[in-house]
């Protein structure tokens, strides 16, 4: 009787202590945010040059990396995710080329008063596009999770609104910019001072452009991902410009009026922005559902959010080009995913590095949970997977393409 007894209390205790421990067990199986080595995410010849040095680690959150890059010039810049280190490299290079290009007293001879007194006024008025930009968390870590609340539009907070088309400077701007591979619309304002300096120069007539971007480090150039066409649009066209013809574009393929100007109004979408994404929507075809994309992307309250939506709708547009049409845009929490022409439901993440942390985990298996039974599902991301985060998906027989390359 006594051994029944010691037998039915020992197992009553292994109900209660089983789960104890495989929860301990899939605790220890985690991974924390925090700082890592900066060349677990980029190659070492990004981290370093002759104007810049990255600094040794980077904040990961368990998807996007934060990075801190120390310039020559003594100026210290913040990068939140991947694709902002690169542009920033980009900048830097760009503002020590525009540096040499024009001297002040060049610059000062070559207009008269009357434009001089408006290049003053002007100074005094470009507001700070970097301002207001301080939310968190942002882009992956935002998205790739649950509902969150919208916004509508208003004007781009990239525009130099005093600026635009001033003795053509505007245009000059945007073309020094592009030549040099980088955001004529960027938040970084020492850029946006060198930039302005420069384009002022130029449209007075005085100077010849001839910029060498040899000195740019591999990888930096990922700092401006479009196809030649889209660039020279944005060069050859004024914002307003630009949103009539992306608007039309849009309208083109099935859009809305209304859903199209959630990207055109929207103060958060750059030009630029909103030509990537224009362009990523409209090579699909029409009746894809870009609708749905446009009214999630809507969501976007900063800067790193408005990257975040335009490398989700780059890594769409790839895949429909190289692996397999897609037939239909959905959305899924906070994002979008879309089931391609062979059924396959695919998951554009466009992610830095994938640590298996607790919050991965959880928006993870929430995800897994909604795959339908027999179907393959496709994790597709321009970032990188831990050991464990990779061996998660394998176990779940979940498909991962990564390091998707969106030049």
């Amino acid at each position: 009787m006594k051994s029944i007894f010691n037998a039915a209390v020992l197992g009553a205790i292994s109900l209660f202590t089983l789960p104890v421990v495989g929860w301990a067990q899939q605790q220890a199986s985690l991974e924390q945010p925090g700082l890592y080595p900066a060349n677990l995410f980029v190659s070492n010849d990004v981290l370093s040059g002759s104007l810049y040095q990255v600094r040794p680690s980077g904040s990961c959150d368990g998807l996007g990396v934060t990075y801190w890059i120390d310039a020559s010039d003594g100026t210290t810049y913040e990068a939140v995710g991947t694709p902002m280190l690169y542009q920033r490299i980009a900048e830097i290079n760009a503002i020590a080329t525009l540096r040499k290009m024009d001297s002040g007293e060049q610059f000062a001879n070559s207009l008269g008063n009357g434009a001089k007194n408006t290049v003053t006024a002007v100074g005094k008025t470009l507001s700070n596009p970097g301002e207001a930009i301080a939310s968190v968390p942002k882009g992956v870590s935002k998205f790739f999770g649950s509902l969150g609340e919208s916004l509508k539009g208003g004007s781009s907070k990239y525009e130099d609104k005093a600026y635009s088309n001033v003795l053509g400077a505007s245009k000059a701007k945007r073309q020094l910019a592009v030549q040099l591979g980088v955001n004529p619309y960027s938040t970084n304002q020492t850029f946006q001072d060198e930039l302005n300096r420069v384009a002022w120069s130029e449209a007075g007539g005085t100077l010849t452009v001839h910029l060498a971007t040899s000195a740019i480090p591999a990888g930096a150039g990922l700092a401006l991902n479009m196809n030649r066409t889209a660039q020279a649009e944005v060069v050859e066209n004024d914002p307003k410009q630009l949103d009539i013809i992306n608007r039309k574009k849009l309208l083109k393929i099935g859009v809305s009026h209304e859903t199209a100007d959630l990207l055109i109004k929207h103060p958060w979408y750059s030009p630029m922005h909103r030509t990537a994404i224009t362009e990523a929507l409209i090579s699909l075809g029409a009746g894809r559902g870009q609708d749905v994309f446009l009214q999630v992307a809507s969501r976007a309250t900063n800067e790193v959010d408005a990257n975040y939506f335009q490398q989700v709708a780059q890594l769409i547009e790839k895949y429909n080009m190289a692996i397999s049409p897609v037939r239909s845009l959905m959305r899924t929490g906070r994002t979008v995913s879309f089931y391609d022409a062979r059924g396959t439901w695919v998951v554009p993440v466009p992610f830095d590095y994938c640590l298996w942390t607790s919050s991965v985990r959880d928006r993870a298996e929430d995800l897994f949970a909604k795959r339908k039974a027999g179907e393959q599902l496709v994790i597709y991301t321009t970032g990188a997977l831990s050991d464990r985060a990779r061996q998660a998906c394998a176990r779940r027989q979940v498909k991962v393409i990564d390091r998707v390359s969106l030049e």
